[in-house]
C-alpha cells in the first residue's frame, strides 16, 4: 500500500435514515417550483436525506419522480403564460422557474417539438379556442397529471380562476390523449 492511500480517509455522506416523506417534497416542490434556484436534489441535502432513496419512495407512492412533476409544473405554468396576449416570450422563462430563456427553450423542445414562439402563436391564433391549450396539457402530463395529488388547479397557480374556468373542467385532463 502507498503512502498516499495510507493516509487517505474516504469521506462519506452522513444522511440521516428518513427524515424527509414524499408528501413533504411533494410540498416543497409545489411551493418552490417558480423558484429558479430550486432542485429536488439541493433540497434532499439541506434536509439531510438521500436524494437516490427519497426519489425511490416518492415514485412508488405517486407513480412518475419528482423532476417529472417540478419540470411539468414549470411548462405549464410556462404555456399558461404564453396564453396572455401581448406577453415578452423572452421574460416568461425566469417568472415560470426556468432561469433562462435558452433553459425554457430547450426543455419545451423536448416536450412538445416546439419553440416558445410558435406555442404562442398557437394558443392565440382563435381566441376562445382552447383545444390547444388542452392539447399542450396533456402532452406535458402524458395522460397523467396528478389532479388528486394537486387538488384544484387554481390552488396551486397564480392564474385568474375566471380564465380556467372558461378554458376547460379539470376532468378533461384525466382523459388519455389518442394515440
Amino acid at each position: 500500500m502507498s503512502k498516499k492511500q495510507e493516509n487517505s480517509v474516504r469521506k462519506t455522506a452522513n444522511y440521516s435514515v428518513s427524515d424527509l416523506t414524499p408528501r413533504e417534497l411533494l410540498e416543497a416542490i409545489l411551493n418552490n417550483y417558480k423558484s429558479a434556484g430550486f432542485s429536488v436534489k439541493q433540497f434532499c441535502i439541506d434536509k439531510n436525506t438521500n436524494s437516490s432513496t427519497i426519489t425511490t419512495q416518492f415514485s412508488k407512492r405517486y407513480g412518475f419522480c419528482p423532476s417529472t412533476i417540478l419540470e411539468n409544473l414549470r411548462l405549464e405554468d410556462y404555456l399558461f403564460m404564453l396564453w396572455r396576449p401581448g406577453i415578452k416570450i423572452e421574460e416568461v422563462g425566469a417568472q415560470s422557474g426556468f432561469g433562462s430563456s435558452r433553459r425554457t427553450r430547450a426543455v419545451l423542445n423536448k416536450h412538445l417539438n416546439k419553440s416558445p414562439n410558435s406555442c404562442h402563436k398557437a394558443l392565440l391564433e382563435d381566441k376562445g379556442n382552447t383545444k390547444v391549450m388542452e392539447l399542450y396539457v396533456r402532452l406535458i402530463w402524458n395522460g397523467h397529471r396528478p389532479d388528486d395529488l394537486l387538488g384544484d388547479v387554481w390552488e396551486h397557480f397564480d392564474r385568474d380562476i375566471k380564465d380556467l374556468l372558461s378554458m376547460f373542467s379539470p376532468n378533461i385532463l384525466l382523459k388519455k390523449q389518442p394515440k
